[in-house]
């Protein structure tokens, strides 16, 4: 389906004079009956199989025929399994009406259906079964059409569910399963359903991209010259520089630091401003050249080991940096920690944040790790406290206490704070001063932690690092005795 479908809510009529004759090329000739001879199966996907309030459950041969070339073929007792390679039988056939088109089946073991288990051992539940009767499928499109209509799209990720290349969330033999996108996988994929190859895919859904969203895509992916498998990994967020070329989009050029720059701070989508950042600091560091370099080597003959031990030597010394880029990726980060961040729910920017503001500690730009202090994403805080604490990332540096106790005092997110208190505890075994802070701190903020204490994920670790702070109060107390 296309993104018009769902944006004008369109009931395109259905087109079973087309459908029964693809059907048949789907079937792959005599393939069908071959399996069957062989495995006495017939293979038909299991996310294509419906339920009808009074005639049960059954296949739609017009719609999704699987490896049935023709319905006379199918007698009733027959085995049916998914569409994969193992040939586990998940449905017994009890009758056909060739009028309606029809395959009617009977669940056996070990269809989840029937053992409330998935293939995979987990239990069938509430939202496996909301997902088969389409519920699921009809909300998280209106989720999406109404953050559209709200404003709320800043990337390709916040509309991909509707592109044709994307696998729908469905039931299959172990429960819920897809929602992912592959514009090659067209046996699953909503193109794919439409008849359309890999290319075609992507050449549709570059386009409704560019067109219904305003959102940046490929040049190449425009024309069809792209690799749907490039294409595949873009829409999925790819930041990989390896491709960059083939997938810039338009304003991009990856040849001058300073138009790298200024792509990372105004253009708008989070993975376009993401693999500018990688390209530039690939500009500092060299990563390319070195690598290159390396590749070389498997080119040339003679001593290679000594070409190799030149090139990596050069890499461990520093001989591939470009310092003239450092003020570039210095401006770089101050813009970054400046973003707005309008997120509906999550700053769209915070994995570009974190990238910066980990090479900003890297560097020891502490005054520019201040600007992240008050991120809107809690990750983001998170990290900073970290790189106060110091020993992450290959840095050694004592903890610069005096910014963690300062970020402490406002901090109300659980994960935050079980992180912060954590690293201050560990600190504060060693350091009566350090121990005394915390302390003070916690016995100041009671109806904070208890409020973080009823958070579903971090809550019950920020309750056992209160408590190992107060306990380790009366372990100080009794060993000074």
């Amino acid at each position: 389906m296309q993104f018009r479908y769902w944006l004008e809510a369109e009931e395109k009529p259905f087109d079973h004079s087309k459908k029964l004759t693809d059907m048949f090329i789907k079937a792959q000739g005599g393939l069908g009956r071959a399996i069957y001879a062989k495995k006495g199966i017939w293979m038909i996907p299991f996310n294509s199989i419906k339920k009808d309030p009074q005639e049960g459950w059954y296949a739609d041969w017009a719609e999704e025929p699987g490896s049935v070339q023709d319905l006379a073929d199918v007698n009733v007792g027959d085995k049916v399994s998914d569409q994969s390679l193992n040939f586990t039988p998940y449905w017994q056939v009890n009758g056909v009406d060739e009028s309606k088109n029809r395959i009617y089946l009977d669940p056996i073991e070990p269809n989840p259906f029937v053992t409330g288990v998935g293939a995979g051992g987990a239990k069938i539940g509430d939202f496996d079964m909301e997902v088969f009767s389409g519920e699921y499928e009809r909300k998280r499109v209106d989720s999406i059409l109404q953050d559209v209509k709200a404003g709320h799209v800043h990337s390709i990720s916040d509309v991909a569910y509707l592109l044709l290349g994307t696998v729908p969330l469905q039931m299959g033999p172990n429960g819920a399963q897809g929602g992912w996108y592959n514009a090659s996988d067209t046996g699953s994929n909503r193109g794919g359903k439409q008849q359309l190859d890999p290319r075609t895919i992507m050449m549709k859904d570059a386009e409704a991209l560019k067109s219904q969203f305003g959102l940046a895509v490929p040049k190449k992916a425009l024309s069809g010259q792209l690799d749907p498998h490039i294409w595949t990994n873009f829409v999925n967020g790819d930041t990989d520089t390896r491709h960059a070329k083939d997938t810039q989009v338009e304003g991009e050029d990856f040849d001058d630091p300073k138009k790298i720059l200024q792509s990372i701070l105004k253009h708008p989508q989070p993975q376009i401003k993401m693999r500018n950042w990688e390209a530039l600091q690939d500009k500092y560091t060299g990563y390319s050249d070195y690598q290159k370099d390396i590749r070389d080597i498997g080119t040339r003959t003679g001593e290679l080991r000594g070409y190799y031990d030149k090139a990596e030597k050069k890499w461990q010394s520093g001989g591939y940096t470009n310092e003239d880029v450092l003020p570039i990726l210095k401006n770089a980060v101050m813009g970054i920690a400046h973003l707005p961040a309008k997120g509906k729910r999550l700053d769209p920017y915070w994995h570009l944040r974190e990238k910066a503001l980990i090479f900003a500690a890297r560097q020891g730009w502490w005054n520019l790790l201040e600007l992240f202090e008050n991120a809107k994403d809690a990750v983001n805080r998170r990290y900073v406290f970290d790189m106060y604490a110091g020993g992450l990332f290959g840095m050694d540096h004592p903890p610069k206490l005096e910014k963690m106790f300062k970020m402490l005092e406002d901090e109300t997110n659980a994960e935050v704070l079980n992180n912060a208190l954590y690293k201050l505890h560990k600190i504060g075994q060693n350091n009566d001063e350090v121990h005394k802070k915390n302390l003070d701190w916690v016995n100041r903020h009671e109806d904070v932690i208890e409020k973080a204490t009823q958070d579903q994920v971090h809550g019950q670790e920020v309750d056992l690092i209160v408590k190992r702070i107060k306990e380790w109060e009366g372990f100080r107390k009794h060993f000074k005795k």
